[in-house]
């Protein structure tokens, strides 16, 4: 991974997800993402062309580019 980005609450200063940018893209197609966590999601087509991919069975997001290139994994926190 590149880069590393932390989330905190405005209101309470406690963490609440943590984002990973890979390096370089491709790194991981949505295809593969799949294969580790399934496919029980709600996708949601960005207008920047981008895709992202909310698990209903997990605290996860995954953002792929217009060719299925992952290029953000999110895990958000309790």
């Amino acid at each position: 991974m590149r880069e590393f980005e932390l989330n905190f609450s405005g209101k309470t200063g406690v963490l609440r997800a943590v984002y990973a940018y890979p390096n370089p893209v491709p790194v991981m197609r949505l295809r593969e993402a799949q294969g580790l966590w399934g496919r029980d999601y709600r996708e949601v087509r960005n207008e920047n062309g981008t895709r992202s991919y909310m698990y209903k069975n997990r605290r996860l997001i995954v953002v792929t580019d217009a060719k299925g290139n992952v290029v953000n994994i999110g895990v958000y926190l309790p």
